[in-house]
């Protein structure tokens, strides 16, 4: 569940990966 909630959150502002 995590991975996708990671996932939709890349999508809506990639910047927050590192």
């Amino acid at each position: 569940m995590l991975h996708h909630l990671l996932y939709a959150m890349s999508v809506v502002d990639p910047l927050c990966m590192p």
